[in-house]
């Protein structure tokens, strides 16, 4: 398991792509556990476990629809286990980055303040790491230009948090 967290933190220092994982069933599941499980504890305790594990499972779903889509418009389907592995094993890992700043950023929100400006830059800064290292997943399982697949991962992400929106209102 070292070797594969190995493989996750290069692929998400944008050092090796997804191909550099195993294709391998239960590595995907673990993942996609892991990236719920990160969501889950990151989202939980804002808005309760239930809608939390919800939002996790339906965006989840979202991430592996989006990838087949493009694998499949591509024409490189049997690149989804290793492409969405990566996928949900970085998110998890960058989920955890996340992890605590977003909880100084609602303990500022719950003490009816703001949250200091570093917490606010450095989600952003996350957010656009996020943003690059789908792009850059995207643009080892795609084989087209970064640029392009990170303009993807914009579209998706937005999409995503869209859709999540409407199914979740505040």
């Amino acid at each position: 398991m070292g070797a594969v967290l190995r493989r996750l933190v290069e692929i998400a220092l944008l050092r090796a792509g997804p191909q550099s994982l195993p294709a391998s069933h239960t590595l995907m599941a673990g993942c996609v556990l892991a990236y719920v499980a990160v969501g889950l504890a990151v989202l939980g305790a804002r808005m309760g476990p239930a809608r939390a594990l919800a939002e996790g499972v339906l965006d989840a779903a979202m991430l592996a629809a989006f990838a087949w889509g493009l694998l499949r418009l591509r024409g490189w389907p049997n690149r989804f286990l290793q492409t969405y592995t990566a996928l949900t094993g970085t998110g998890a890992l960058l989920g955890l980055l996340a992890w605590a700043p977003m909880a100084a950023a609602w303990r500022a929100e719950q003490l009816g303040g703001e949250a200091p400006l570093a917490v606010g830059l450095g989600l952003l800064g996350l957010v656009a790491w996020t943003l690059l290292v789908i792009g850059h997943i995207l643009r080892h399982a795609l084989e087209m230009p970064l640029p392009a697949t990170t303009a993807m991962a914009l579209a998706y992400v937005l999409f995503s948090w869209w859709v999540l929106a409407l199914v979740f209102p505040q």
